[in-house]
């Protein structure tokens, strides 16, 4: 019989994979390929139903609903993409709540320092922020939630390509088990 400890680590890496198809495709298209996010989550669930049944699969599924609700509102107004939620969801689904909490937080850190870093590195960074206080100066004053960043307006110049900040937090998690 073979014990899940032994072909774990199988799922890790088919995960990465995964993520580094992702985050390849997220830095040419600025897009989550949802193909990618199904195979995910079919990593996700056959790992947790290789450990511990159908319970356990279910479990998984539900935790991964853990990202989409914290963010909806972030989607909501275009600050993340709805493929960059749903990749989150992917490593709950894997991970569970403690490891993609790290994951997901680590990934916000990132996400924040490449931001920062590409805009100083474009000369942009007063004009975002600039838009950002505009942004929430017109939100008060009409009450109204628009979209924050929209790529058709903005452009690509000053969008993080967050797929990446996540595979990089799964491979500081999985590095490192924070």
């Amino acid at each position: 019989m073979v014990f899940f400890e032994d072909i774990a680590w199988i799922f890790d890496i088919a995960l990465l994979m995964v993520l580094l198809y992702v985050s390849i495709w997220d830095l040419s298209k600025y897009r989550v390929s949802n193909i990618a996010i199904f195979i995910g989550f079919v990593i996700g669930v056959g790992r947790w139903y290789m450990c511990g049944g159908i319970a356990s699969m279910l479990y998984s599924l539900g935790v991964s609903v853990i990202p989409i609700l914290a963010m909806f509102l972030l989607f909501k107004i275009r600050v993340f993409g709805a493929g960059d939620i749903k990749l989150l969801s992917v490593i709950f689904c894997n991970y569970r709540i403690e490891a993609g909490s790290k994951i997901f937080l680590l990934s916000m850190i990132l996400g924040a320092v490449f931001g920062a870093a590409k805009l100083i590195w474009r000369g942009q960074l007063f004009l975002r922020f600039y838009r950002l206080v505009r942004y929430i100066g017109d939100v008060i004053q009409t009450k109204r939630i628009e979209r924050y960043y929209d790529i058709e307006r903005d452009g690509t110049t000053s969008a993080v390509p967050f797929a990446l900040c996540i595979s990089v937090a799964d491979l500081c998690y999985w590095g490192l088990c924070l």
